[in-house]
């Protein structure tokens, strides 16, 4: 069984299947409605093989169906219950895909690679300080593959476990995060942005010294992968490309004024850009990062970029402002 599908009548009767069955049973109900699609095998990222540079099986893993309208090829993965039509499945950017036409006719069509702009998140959190603690809430959207993640995540948690859901998912601080009071919005619909919002604290995240307070406002320090190895031969292959931002606004406390704020950091490449900025307006102060992965697959020669990078990164994040006691 590992290249034919199953009949139609088969799966509906036992209603299970793999991916070659979930194609088969597409393309027999498509056909139905008298649509026209083509039963396609394509092989995952973690197999190396083109079918132009080594026509065979060894290709090729998975099973999809091709839609063709107006030009443009449509590819159903059915093993993603989140995907949306427009995307590729994560495991397929880029590969291959043999398009069987009819018993004598195929078709090689390579799947895309989406650019940043289709998987984005944008993390913003209102935080004020309490003794040690900090409190705050935070609104978080995601689209593209971040969508399809979480999507997973949110439909086989019950509501009652939310909060931890969010923990897992969320992290910010230190291990004392709790979150309370989680809402999500665009479950059902995957065409859409998934939001979530919640409340939370961090217990010991604040630190003082004398009449200083020092908060490092960067709460997810997790955002990055780290160096490459500098003896490293093999290319480097991200999940996607990406655009995350992540802002923080603190609340300055009225018995407080600030002393000294982080500056501003830039670095732009053509692999990665990253930014982070701060700003005081009134009695608050905002953080804002900027992280952009610009290239699916980073080369050898590629790699002083990136590590260059995260450099400027690593000393960045742990950078804290300094609140003083008003006199």
């Amino acid at each position: 069984n590992g290249f034919v599908p199953r009949q139609p009548s088969a799966i509906m009767q036992k209603r299970y299947g793999d991916c070659k069955d979930m194609a088969s049973i597409i393309y027999s109900m498509l056909k139905a409605q008298g649509i026209t699609s083509y039963l396609t095998w394509i092989g995952s990222r973690d197999i190396p093989y083109r079918y132009v540079d080594f026509p065979g099986t060894v290709c090729d893993n998975h099973m999809i169906n091709t839609y063709k309208y107006n030009g443009k090829n449509y590819f159903l993965d059915a093993t993603n219950p989140f995907l949306s039509i427009h995307e590729v499945a994560g495991f397929t950017i880029g590969k291959d895909a043999l398009l069987g036409i009819s018993e004598d006719k195929y078709e090689i069509a390579q799947l895309p690679v989406p650019s940043k702009d289709l998987t984005t998140y944008v993390d913003t959190s209102f935080i004020s300080i309490d003794g040690k603690k900090i409190k705050g809430s935070s609104a978080v959207q995601v689209d593209g593959y971040y969508q399809q993640m979480i999507h997973y995540s949110v439909s086989s948690t019950p509501k009652e476990k939310y909060s931890e859901m969010a923990k897992g998912l969320f992290l910010r601080g230190n291990n004392s995060f709790a979150a309370s009071g989680v809402k999500v919005g665009n479950v059902s619909d995957r065409e859409l942005p998934f939001d979530i919002k919640f409340d939370f604290v961090v217990d010991n995240y604040v630190t003082a010294y004398e009449d200083e307070t020092y908060v490092n406002m960067v709460l997810e320090k997790d955002i990055s992968f780290g160096e490459m190895a500098p003896d490293r031969i093999a290319p480097y292959e991200f999940d996607q490309k990406s655009a995350d931002n992540y802002t923080v606004i603190l609340e300055i406390p009225e018995n407080k004024t600030v002393k000294s704020i982080p500056q501003n950091t830039k670095y732009t490449s053509d692999v990665v850009d990253f930014s982070m900025t701060y700003t005081q307006k009134g009695n608050k102060i905002f953080m804002t990062i900027l992280f952009d992965i610009k290239e699916f697959m980073i080369q050898p020669e590629q790699f002083k970029n990136w590590n260059a990078y995260y450099k400027i990164f690593k000393d960045a994040v742990n950078q804290s402002i300094v609140l003083i006691d008003k006199k």
